[in-house]
């Protein structure tokens, strides 16, 4: 597993959460 892509997928994962809880905020 890629560590690099892993990380960006967390991230990413992590903006998409925070995004979600101001839609619905």
């Amino acid at each position: 597993m890629d560590r690099k892509t892993t990380l960006e997928d967390y991230l990413e994962n992590k903006d998409i959460q925070k995004k979600l809880k101001e839609m619905y905020a």
